[in-house]
């Protein structure tokens, strides 16, 4: 379905492009496609009423409260009438954000207007952008009236969302399923709503594994998001944050002389740390890099290395992420429990 998102501009405050971004996003996660944004003057109350008069589609309205004027009233002299709940109707729908569940409100209110019942289904997908999946997805659907995805990503880990009509055709919409698992491949990591966390402790769970993790770059982080999901109890036996370069030998049994001859950010430290874990757990990860600094920019920024064990062997990885300090973070951690992920699915 399709909506165009309006939000107002206050001169005191700059909350309003975050606010049309993670509306945007909320809207994508219930199938509402944000076709057309627009952000006007909270004085402006003859620019507001007209670019309701003359839209196509629903209205999103972010920010009310940076408005001057009387919203509600502005749409009454539009000639909208109030439904309640921040919803009001006219030549099409306008909705007044004044809630964390707007969104879904709104998308039900739609069906409902529509006549139409839909259908979802959700995909998620890791070390693809969001404009990579996109140009998969745009392709497939593309020409299509009731059929249709959304797709929002962070720090690698994405979902895909496929919605489409219940008078879609059913072949129509396998087929679309069964090319977008073709062309994604192995980088679809779950047929449903779950976070790539929650996937790796089902997995490990399942198998009656267990898993340490040994941190630098990603200074616990792994370990926290791991420990983040309910029964991690089931899986996580240790974690450290080893950072100087005696912690590393002394903890972990990590050779001074490798230390010496390779450097501490090193496929070599990766596995040996992974190594000194194993001697009491399943499953080891590791990780050493350089996550930058803004203050002191180099080369080696987003560089890292990163350590995979499962029953004794090791196999390490290296990356060089783009991002900023806390981006290239986030991206390595998740990157880490994803390859854990693919390495123990792949293990008899």
């Amino acid at each position: 379905m399709k909506t165009s998102l309006l939000t107002f501009f206050s001169q005191r405050s700059r909350q309003d492009a975050s606010a049309a971004e993670g509306a945007i996003g909320s809207l994508e996660n219930v199938g509402l496609v944000v076709e057309r944004t627009l952000t006007i003057g909270g004085d402006d109350k003859l620019a507001f009423q007209a670019e309701i008069k003359s839209s196509q589609a629903e209205v999103v309205v972010v920010l009310p409260e940076f408005a001057l004027f009387d919203v509600a009233e502005a749409l009454s002299f539009a000639g909208y009438r109030s439904l309640g709940e921040g919803f009001f109707e006219g030549k099409n729908l306008v909705a007044v954000a004044d809630g964390k569940d707007l969104y879904e409100k709104l998308s039900n209110k739609l069906a409902e207007r529509r006549g139409d019942k839909k259908g979802r289904l959700t995909f998620k997908v890791f070390g693809l952008t969001a404009d990579e999946i996109r140009r998969v997805t745009n392709r497939l659907a593309a020409g299509e009236k009731e059929i249709y995805f959304t797709v929002s990503e962070r720090a690698l880990d994405a979902k895909a969302d496929l919605f489409y009509s219940e008078n879609a055709p059913k072949m129509r919409v396998d087929r679309i399923i069964k090319d977008f698992l073709s062309e994604l491949g192995s980088s679809v990591y779950a047929e449903d709503d779950v976070s790539l966390f929650e996937r790796f402790h089902d997995l490990m769970k399942l198998r009656r594994l267990t898993v340490s993790t040994a941190e630098s770059m990603t200074g616990g982080l792994i370990a926290a998001k791991i420990v983040g999901t309910d029964g991690a109890s089931d899986i996580f036996y240790e974690g450290m944050v080893t950072y100087a370069t005696i912690a590393k030998e002394r903890r972990l049994g990590v050779s001074h002389k490798t230390v010496v001859e390779k450097t501490v950010v090193s496929s070599e430290i990766a596995c040996e740390r992974a190594m000194g874990l194993m001697a009491n757990c399943d499953v080891a990860i590791t990780i050493t890099g350089y996550a930058g600094s803004s203050a002191h920019p180099d080369k080696n920024d987003g560089l890292c290395f990163i350590g995979i064990g499962v029953f004794g062997k090791v196999e390490v990885y290296r990356f060089k992420f783009d991002g900023g300090r806390r981006d290239n973070i986030e991206k390595a951690a998740n990157t880490a429990v994803y390859l854990a992920l693919k390495t123990v699915l792949a293990t008899d």
